[in-house]
């Protein structure tokens, strides 16, 4: 997870600071869990973040069908009105 959080919040990100506190706290709260309980959140926080990842890759590859679809719509008709002058 913390791989994850770094390349969307690692240096060089305008995210950076609010990535470090962030960070921070997680590990403080998780510090002071039993280790199961810690390992069962970590897991499920990967889970979220991979979710989260797989659903925006989705959006993305949708909006960027529907933008392949629009520049071809309107690249014929382009070549249409072309064509009838």
């Amino acid at each position: 997870m913390t791989h994850h959080y770094s390349e969307a919040f690692g240096p060089g990100s305008s995210n950076a600071e609010q990535f470090a506190e962030m960070e921070n706290r997680l590990r403080q709260t998780l510090s002071q869990l039993p280790e199961q309980q810690s390992g069962e959140i970590q897991h499920y926080l990967d889970y979220l973040f991979n979710r989260s990842a797989q659903l925006e890759e989705l959006y993305y590859r949708s909006g960027f069908l529907d933008g392949v679809k629009l520049c071809q719509y309107l690249q014929r008709k382009i070549e249409d009105t072309s064509a009838s002058r």
